[in-house]
């Protein structure tokens, strides 16, 4: 969608993603004062919006369900295979077709 993200929960695999791909601003669910003070920030500085907007883009079609379920297909496969070192390396953005 090319928007910037205002992710406001818990830390863990939603909030990591978010940061590492700095595609928005991370705050706790419970924080109102840091809720509003992001979405000041937003609206406040045009470049920060572009540029996660951008990171957000670029983001997206790693975890969109269609990467995720072929991941999923390839771990699946290497298990039935028997081939452990593959199901170790393998990780989600390894499913990434460029």
């Amino acid at each position: 969608m090319k928007l910037p993200i205002l992710f406001a929960g818990p830390k863990g695999e939603g909030s990591r993603i978010v940061s590492d791909a700095k595609a928005g601003l991370v705050v706790s669910a419970e924080d109102a004062k840091a809720l509003a003070e992001s979405a000041l920030k937003f609206a406040d500085d045009a470049a920060l919006r572009d540029e996660m907007s951008k990171n957000s883009a670029a983001a997206a079609p790693r975890y969109s369900r269609e990467t995720q379920a072929r991941h999923m297909i390839e771990v699946l496969q290497a298990v039935i295979n028997g081939d452990s070192q593959t199901v170790a390396r393998i990780k989600p953005d390894d499913s990434v077709q460029s």
